[in-house]
């Protein structure tokens, strides 16, 4: 994850780990795109934009296929997460506003 000062857009980057190349470029026009959490069971990211206090899905296939962040963002819930992590089902979130880690249940 970066953010280009040229544009003030932030992108995802998939790196090949062998050849240290990037395989993709996902270009976003977040305001602050900040968290960053991946579901490998559903292929997906969870992503935050502390600016906006916003937290949503984003389905990895659609992002690439599509070329956009944007194009593929799903399902969201409000708060201001800067940090986030995911294991069993569960996003684990550093809530700015609380200073506490959060467990966030985000299936049903």
């Amino acid at each position: 994850m970066e953010r280009d000062d040229i544009t003030n857009w932030y992108g995802l980057h998939a790196v090949d780990l062998e050849s240290r190349k990037i395989k993709h470029s996902l270009p976003s026009k977040v305001d602050k795109l900040m968290g960053l959490a991946w579901d490998g069971e559903k292929r997906q990211f969870w992503v935050s934009d502390p600016s906006k206090g916003l937290v949503f899905v984003v389905s990895r296939d659609t992002a690439v296929r599509e070329g956009k962040l944007e194009n593929a963002r799903g399902r969201g819930f409000s708060g201001n997460y800067k940090c986030l992590a995911f294991k069993d089902r569960y996003l684990w979130g550093l809530d700015a506003d609380r200073k506490q880690i959060c467990k966030i249940q985000v299936t049903d």
